[in-house]
Formats: C-alpha cells, structure tokens, sequence
C-alpha cells in the first residue's frame, strides 16, 4: 500500500482517495462528476489526521457508488465531503456522539468495565507507555489474572508499573488479550509486521469461482436488492455492512451465543443491520448459514485469521454452494505476518 502520502491541500487528498481507488481497479473519475472538499486539518486535537483520513475514505465510498449508480442509470455525481464532519464517520462511538446514547439521562453506549471507565496509557517499568484496551467482559477476567490484580486502574498501573513492557506485550499474546507498546512511526516502520503491511495492498481481489455475470437488482438505491450476511464483531467488520446498508443493501450479521457486543457499537458501527444469534459451530446451524449464503450476495467476516476456514465458512467452502458469493475479509494486521493472531 502507498504510504505516508500528504493531506495537507485539497489536491492532496483527491489523490489519496484515487489510490484508494486503484487498490480496487477504479478511478475517482468514475464518478462521472466531480470530488471536493472543505475544511482542512486539525479538526481534533491529535497528531491523528482523522479529519482528512476520514474524508478521503468516505469520498472513496462515495465514488464506488456513484459508479454503480452510473451503472444503473446512466447519471454521473458530484461528491463533496466536509472534513469538520467526516471525522464523526470513523470514531462515532467517541465522548462526542454519547450525548446521542441517552436514555433517561444515562448512556446505554458502555457498561461499567474498568478499562472503558478509564481509557488511556499505562507505563511499564522500563519507561515504555502501554495502551491496554481489554474492553470486554472476558478480556477484562484474561487482564486482571495476567496482571495479578483486581478490577481497578490504581491496581492495573502498579501491576503494569512491575513489569517491562516486551515482557507484558508477550505476556497479552499469550493470554490474547490487547496490550500493547506504543511505537513510534520509525519503530513501527522497523517491524517485520510494518514492513509486511507497507507491501500489502490495501484492497486485494481475487477471483474465487467461475459464474455468469449477475445483473444488478432493481431498485431506488445503488445496491438495493443486495443481501449482505457477515459474521463481524466490534468496529471495523459492522462499518462494511453500515456502508453497504446505508446505499440500500438487505444486511444481517450472524452474531455467536457467548459473544458479547457494547450498545454503543449497535448504534453506530452496526446501523441499519439486522442482528439475529445462532452458533454458526453447530452442524445444524452451519446448515441454516448455507442456506443463507446461497440466497445472498456478500459474505463479511472479519474473525481471527483461521477461524472462518476452521469452521467451514472459508472464501472457497462459501462459493462452492455459491458461485457468485462476494467474500469480504477484513484483517487489521493482513492476513500474513508475526502480529496477525493478536487480539
């Protein structure tokens, strides 16, 4: 992928959003029309551009959809996205939007876990500041027994405070928790998973069956008639289906029994998908998903790298019984690489 590309002007980032594009064989012109924005960064206080991040993906989107519009009916679209607003669109789930999760005066966004109530960086004895994110109820119990301590920050900064941070981040491998060193841009770069992710791309497609060409539904929306089904979890994983629903797709995500998933993520990165439990390890239950697959167009998964081929929802199980499935895989860390197991 093109790394450590500029997005100070305007100019800069229609070319970020076109070798965004790229990646997945199109162009910004594929629009038909033309891509602007207004605004210009900081738009938070971060050395994180999220403004103009946001916006080039957003405006990447936009153009894909677009295109299928032209498809449809011939007419081309001007895109504009406002980098004062796209922010919003990455990190809905942030203090910013919790104004929006109240009910009765109370936020129906988080629970009471310790490291949601107190986010932030905890140093390890060799000065290394650590971010530690163990948001959910069985990361947490996985934390605290690693830790050697109870549910509460004071406790955690001492535990951490003890220990060297490479040891703690081999430790929270192990345990498969997330723990981590914060890394500079030059560390980072010096990784063997940062040199794997620079020579990634950052969209892959692959041809996975043979089929005849499926006509577009019809409809009122560029992917109206499009019915998406996606075992994902957390925040990257429902954004595909929330980008796909809100153009006009039918999504469903397939969420396990044991797992569990915050209000906040429901209302923001799951928007405009239904939700429906089934434990997809059950024999007859795979059954029901196959059934489901067939009748679908998109399959989104974005699981530990392994767990979908285990249990027998892989790219080339899905498109025997389909051969027109689109198979979306979503992977932090890529799909190869020493890091790509963490949690």
């Amino acid at each position: 992928m093109i790394t450590d590309q500029p997005v100070e002007t305007h100019d800069d980032m229609r070319k970020v959003t076109d070798n965004i594009l790229r990646d997945a064989g199109m162009t910004i012109e594929d629009c038909g029309g033309k891509v602007t924005f207004a605004g210009k960064e900081p738009v938070r206080k971060t050395v994180i551009k999220a403004g103009a991040t946001t916006a080039c993906v957003l405006a990447a989107n936009a153009v894909a959809d677009a295109a299928i519009w032209k498809e449809r009916t011939g007419e081309g679209q001007d895109i504009h996205v406002d980098l004062r607003k796209a922010w919003i669109e990455q990190s809905p789930w942030q203090k910013d939007a919790l104004p929006y999760t109240m009910i009765n005066g109370i936020s129906k966004a988080w629970n009471s876990n310790v490291f949601v109530l107190n986010p932030g960086f905890v140093r390890a004895r060799d000065g290394r500041w650590m971010v530690l994110s163990s948001i959910y109820p069985s990361q947490e119990r996985k934390a605290m027994n690693m830790l050697r301590c109870g549910p509460d920050m004071e406790q955690v900064r001492a535990a951490v405070a003890r220990r060297e941070s490479a040891e703690l981040e081999e430790a929270a491998e192990a345990t498969q928790i997330p723990l981590q060193i914060i890394r500079t841009k030059e560390e980072w770069n010096a990784t063997e998973q940062g040199r794997i992710h620079a020579e990634t791309p950052l969209i892959h497609i692959e041809k996975i069956a043979d089929g005849d060409p499926i006509p577009l539904p019809q409809g009122k929306r560029p992917l109206s008639g499009l019915k998406v089904l996606s075992f994902v979890h957390a925040v990257a994983g429902p954004c595909v289906g929330r980008t796909l629903a809100m153009q006009g797709a039918e999504c469903m995500n397939l969420n396990m029994p044991d797992w569990v998933e915050y209000g906040n993520f429901f209302f923001t990165a799951q928007a405009g998908q239904r939700q429906a439990y089934l434990d997809a390890r059950d024999p007859e239950h795979r059954k029901q998903v196959y059934k489901l697959v067939e009748e679908g167009d998109v399959f989104v998964e974005n699981l530990r790298p392994g767990v979908a081929d285990r249990e027998g929802y892989s790219a080339q199980a899905l498109a025997e019984r389909n051969p027109g499935v689109i198979y979306v895989s979503i992977k932090l860390n890529t799909h190869e690489g020493p890091w790509t197991r963490w949690p």
